[in-house]
């Protein structure tokens, strides 16, 4: 078995290092557990998909949210390449 999950946990969390302040990490991903994953890295600042309420909140995101919902193939691309139709483009830029 791969590990692609915990690859991707790794990029995103060492992206943090790496992005100066207005940098774009721009990702596409290829399954639902890994839109997922990205979306609330984005959202969230880490993997939790939901944010915590009362005194024990999530810290702010370091990511503004470019695209609010995923970029996907259009009909034409997935007709030349069916594999499109289930690639997820999305972009956040780092808050620094």
């Amino acid at each position: 078995m791969n590990n692609e999950i915990d690859c991707l946990k790794d990029l995103l969390t060492n992206s943090l290092k790496l992005i100066k302040p207005k940098g774009r990490l721009v990702i596409m991903s290829y399954h639902s557990i890994e839109d997922r994953i990205v979306k609330n890295f984005f959202k969230f600042g880490g993997f939790n998909s939901f944010p915590k309420v009362g005194i024990y909140q999530n810290e702010p995101s370091p990511f503004l949210v470019i695209t609010k919902k995923p970029i996907q193939a259009n009909i034409k691309e997935i007709e030349n390449n069916n594999r499109a139709r289930s690639a997820k483009l999305r972009i956040a830029e780092f808050k620094g």
